[in-house]
């Protein structure tokens, strides 16, 4: 596991339970936001009208994250790895 916590790993998944699974495995504090908007976002899915690639909607699903663990995705762990 320490291994694996060495690297960084985006949420360019296409599904909330692909991004759920990520996060649980390697944790928040491990994961940096990624997307391809656009790229597969040409395809909506059927289910629930939204872009496939709206990866922000996705994990602003997860009912378990804290707003600091979101603001840790979608910025601060990036400000870290990247020393910004």
């Amino acid at each position: 596991m320490e291994r694996l916590r060495s690297l960084w790993f985006d949420t360019c998944l296409y599904t909330q339970d692909s991004i759920e699974l990520l996060l649980r495995t390697v944790g928040v504090d491990r994961a940096l936001f990624g997307t391809e908007k656009p790229g597969t976002g040409s395809q909506r899915d059927p289910r629930t009208g939204r872009w496939f690639d709206d990866i922000h909607l996705l994990i602003g699903d997860i009912d378990w994250l804290t707003p600091t663990e979101r603001e840790q995705i979608f910025a601060e762990n990036a400000r870290k790895l990247f020393k910004l």
